[in-house]
């Protein structure tokens, strides 16, 4: 007579899977979907602004009118090296660097640095214009001293006579504020206006959002920011990158921070 085999024999001769890990061949059992990965959320105008003036908040209202006058050896030039200000910089750059464009702008959103705008496609042709980008943001600064009053030869002494240590303090600003700022404004604000107006429209809007975040609301302030907002949302738009504009920005702090 034939025997039948029991459910216990049925089961250990059943081949097994364990949960949560492929089998041996690589793909998923059968009856089961294939694990997807979340698609990236896009930048919106909204959560863009929204970024910036937690950026705003933190570097210039937190920062330069309530913490540096405080613990900076002279209240009346903040940006003098001294230990404060390097711990200060240090913070803006965990701050900016790591919860608003790390967290907020890439990881929270299942985005790659790739689609932020940081990448090296064409690097060559990238660190060209952003030196031409860099020329052009530092006559804008020299035009708007002129204007001031101040002569050529005391722009030129000034830049000519800063220490090492300054120029050292203007390039760790430049870095911190090109990776920040290039990323808020030129990776997350101007890609999502473009994508709700045409580009020779959403250049000039960022570049006023750009203008007005820095605070100082005087007609030569402004109209300086804002040549260099335009000029920084041009190269990211016509090289495809953050770099051409992140360069331009970090040469005109380390050339025209001392001024």
């Amino acid at each position: 007579m034939m025997q039948h085999p029991s459910a216990h024999e049925i089961s250990e001769a059943r081949p097994r899977v364990e949960v949560g890990r492929a089998p041996a061949s690589g793909f998923p059992p059968r009856g089961t979907a294939p694990i997807q990965e979340r698609p990236a959320r896009a930048m919106t105008i909204r959560r863009s602004l929204a970024l910036i003036a937690l950026q705003c908040a933190f570097v210039f209202v937190l920062g330069f009118m309530v913490v540096l006058p405080r613990i900076c050896p002279d209240p009346e030039r903040p940006l003098t090296p001294s230990f404060a200000l390097t711990v200060f910089i240090v913070v803006c750059a965990l701050f900016g660097g790591v919860a608003l464009v790390w967290w907020a702008s890439v990881r929270s959103l299942g985005r790659t640095w790739r689609d932020l705008g940081w990448h090296v496609d064409g690097l060559g042709r990238q660190l060209a214009f952003g030196a031409v980008g860099g020329a052009i943001g530092c006559l804008l600064v020299f035009s708007a001293l002129l204007v001031t009053g101040i002569s050529p030869s005391e722009i030129l002494t000034s830049i000519r006579e800063a220490s090492a240590t300054e120029r050292l303090t203007f390039a760790l600003i430049g870095v911190q504020a090109a990776f920040i700022e290039e990323s808020l404004f030129r990776g997350n604000l101007l890609p999502a206006l473009r994508a709700r107006m045409p580009s020779k429209l959403a250049i000039p809007v960022s570049a006023a959002a750009f203008a007005l975040y820095h605070l100082r609301f005087n007609p030569v302030s402004l109209g300086t920011k804002m040549g260099l907002g335009l000029t920084y949302g041009v190269l990211r738009v016509t090289q495809g990158s953050l770099i051409a504009p992140a360069l331009a920005h970090a040469m005109v702090w380390l050339v025209a921070g001392s001024l």
